[in-house]
């Protein structure tokens, strides 16, 4: 298209587009807030123009020139700005959704939130810009340049082609300060992030595979669903961060600071937690069975301790003598063939704890609730229990032991209540639903969920 042309075309149908006679498509010209969809702006010379507000969905403007062009709020989803030069425009919250901008030139421009979700930048240029809360989610970043850019609370979620060379090279990074950065749902492989401000960052649903983030500030980050596998984060600050049915494969998380931080449901396999802060934690649900060097002490900072609040907590097979449980509810949890020697478990609730293979020598029990609980082979020497210590139908026992004469009281639970807590509700629909779904769900708490009395447990017990 001419720039000498005082009209503005579709390139889709050759049409003119109404409201655009006069208006020559040149540097300065004013578009602010005009619907320009499919408009055919190719090649043309539109420095300093104003395009705030405007509507240019579909349009074409590869190779176009937009140096100090103002973009603001504007609307170029599926726009074609292949090769354009955008050099200190300000495309402030720009909604460039799908578009394609590969090779094109973004050096010193203003790009604050930018709405870019699966646009193409292949070969974009972003020298000395400024791309603070930028989305780039699923974004195309292949041999983007980065350099001296500003990346402080953007989005690169799941984004394409992004290396850690690129990320290195960034004002943000050099500088240190990379401050509610998101790479939610995104794999980083032997990514250094050592030392870095990551506060407030996002690693949700996030790979992350020999990542060294060694003394980093990961205060009030999100890994909730994250996959962390021999990565290094000793002496990383971690407070108030949310690691929630996040999976820590041999992490070391020596000398780390925790503080008032969310691990339910988290799995801590093989990870060192030697000297971890755990003050104020919720460890409701977490998996700590394999977890390195994870003390009494740091049980017993955890929120989750101080709250009496250990469901569904498993520790199994580690070493737990003389830990105390003293009214603590471990509901739920699983201890299979830990280390109970010496424990005070007095009072606590063991409703549906899977105590198999657990040494309990003389641990103390008195006061217990055993209901729907699991002590197949467990080793009950010198244990104490007492009259206050219940028991029900669902409650399985090493060979050999009479809880009758051990002065236990039986007590009847109904049907359907599968976790022995005396209420029926939606934990006990999940765990029929679980029990009929798993491969092997036999013996006598297997034959718990068998509803029908037909000696198998399928839907027809539901």
């Amino acid at each position: 298209m001419s720039s000498s042309r005082a009209e503005i075309y579709r390139w889709d149908t050759g049409g003119l587009i109404p409201n655009t006679v006069g208006i020559q498509p040149a540097p300065e010209v004013q578009l602010s807030g005009r619907q320009l969809q499919y408009a055919d702006l190719r090649s043309v010379d539109l420095s300093d123009a104003n395009f705030e507000q405007a509507t240019v969905r579909y349009g074409k403007l590869s190779d176009t020139i937009l140096t100090r062009a103002n973009l603001r709020f504007a609307d170029f989803q599926d726009a074609d700005l292949r090769r354009a030069i955008l050099n200190q425009a300000n495309l402030e919250r720009t909604e460039l959704t799908n578009a394609v901008l590969a090779s094109a030139m973004l050096t010193d421009a203003r790009l604050h939130f930018m709405r870019s979700a699966q646009a193409n930048f292949t070969g974009a240029a972003f020298t000395n810009s400024d791309l603070t809360g930028a989305d780039f989610t699923r974004a195309i970043l292949t041999d983007a340049d980065f350099t001296n850019a500003i990346v402080n609370l953007a989005r690169l979620d799941n984004a394409i082609g992004l290396t850690a060379e690129q990320f290195y090279s960034t004002l943000s990074y050099t500088s240190g300060n990379l401050a509610g950065i998101s790479f939610a749902a995104s794999k980083l492989e032997r990514w250094n992030l050592a030392g870095k401000n990551l506060e407030a960052a996002r690693f949700y649903a996030t790979g992350l595979n020999e990542v060294d983030l060694r003394n980093a500030n990961l205060s009030h980050t999100a890994f909730s669903h994250a996959f962390l596998q021999d990565s290094l984060l000793s002496g990383a600050d971690l407070t108030a961060a949310r690691l929630d049915s996040s999976q820590l494969h041999r992490i070391d998380l020596s000398n780390a600071k925790l503080r008032d931080a969310n691990l339910e449901a988290a799995r801590l396999d093989s990870t060192n937690v030697a000297k971890a802060d755990f003050s104020g934690a919720i460890i409701r649900g977490a998996d700590l069975s394999t977890t390195i060097q994870f003390a009494a002490d740091q049980l017993y900072e955890t929120a989750s301790y101080q709250t009496r609040d250990l469901r569904r907590l498993m520790l199994n097979g580690q070493d737990l003598h003389a830990w105390r449980f003293l009214d603590q509810n471990l509901s739920s949890g699983r201890l299979t063939a830990a280390n109970l020697t010496d424990a005070v478990l007095t009072r606590a609730n063991l409703q549906n704890v899977d105590l198999s293979l657990a040494n309990l020598t003389r641990a103390d029990l008195s006061g217990v609730d055993l209901k729907n609980a699991n002590l197949d082979n467990a080793t009950l020497v010198q244990t104490t229990f007492d009259a206050t210590t219940v028991y029900n139908q669902w409650t399985i026992f090493p060979v050999g032991f009479d809880a009758n004469s051990e002065g236990l009281t039986f007590a009847l639970s109904e049907t359907g209540d599968f976790d022995g807590d005396d209420f029926f509700d939606m934990d006990d629909v999940d765990l029929l639903w679980s029990a009929i779904n798993s491969t092997s769900p036999a013996g006598i708490m297997g034959m718990m969920f068998d509803l029908n009395d037909d000696s198998t447990v399928d839907n027809r017990d539901v």
